[in-house]
């Protein structure tokens, strides 16, 4: 369960999670945490499409948050709160930019959730250490210019793919008989994603 909180919630070498540590409340959340990742997960896998605006916002300032964190990174080496707000900042900004520029708001959302679902599932595999990295990278401009492309399409089956990963994920680390079977792994996941796909689908259609 752990180990999927600190995938979900980790951006470079930052962590979410070590505010909670810090903070002392780390133990009390960890259930929570995990319950509110998976109806996230379902949410984006459903509703993915649907929901593109609010993604928009959110994907677009964890991604201008994350440049903050590498960009300030290699000018302030005390990480204060002031380090942590000029990051947000920065991630604010992205996130006003990705909403009302739609083409700019949907490369970055299927951008970021390639990028960062990918980023997850390689790095369950021992890779040389910037691989993962520029794996990532790839799939963010990759499936980023997709989506410009091929806007619904890209849209749809990314988030559902995404969701149905995290979803599974959030499931394994819930349900112990799940944990233990790779094979209810898979239908798991494969069930979600056509699912989630189908669903969106459906409600999608006639919109472009």
């Amino acid at each position: 369960m752990t180990q999927f909180l600190e995938d979900l919630f980790t951006l470079g070498d930052f962590s979410f999670l070590d505010l909670l540590r810090v903070s002392g409340v780390y133990q009390q959340v960890i259930t929570i945490a995990v319950l509110f990742a998976l109806i996230a997960s379902l949410l984006l896998c459903y509703f993915g499409y649907r929901m593109l605006r609010l993604l928009m916002a959110l994907l677009g300032f964890l991604c201008g948050f994350s440049v903050g964190i590498a960009l300030l990174g290699t000018v302030v080496t005390d990480r204060q709160w002031y380090f942590y707000a000029g990051a947000a900042l920065i991630g604010l900004v992205t996130a006003v930019v990705a909403y009302k520029i739609y083409l700019v708001g949907v490369f970055i959302v299927c951008g970021a959730v390639a990028g960062i679902t990918v980023y997850s599932f390689v790095t369950q595999y021992p890779l040389p250490q910037i691989l993962p990295q520029l794996i990532a990278i790839l799939s963010f401009i990759l499936f980023g210019m997709l989506a410009v492309r091929f806007n619904k399409t890209v849209v749809i089956l990314a988030t559902s793919a995404a969701g149905a990963y995290y979803g599974t994920r959030a499931l394994v680390s819930l349900v112990d008989s799940l944990a233990a079977s790779p094979t209810y792994q898979m239908l798991t996941l494969a069930g979600l994603a056509g699912s989630g796909i189908l669903l969106q689908f459906l409600m999608s259609r006639g919109k472009k």
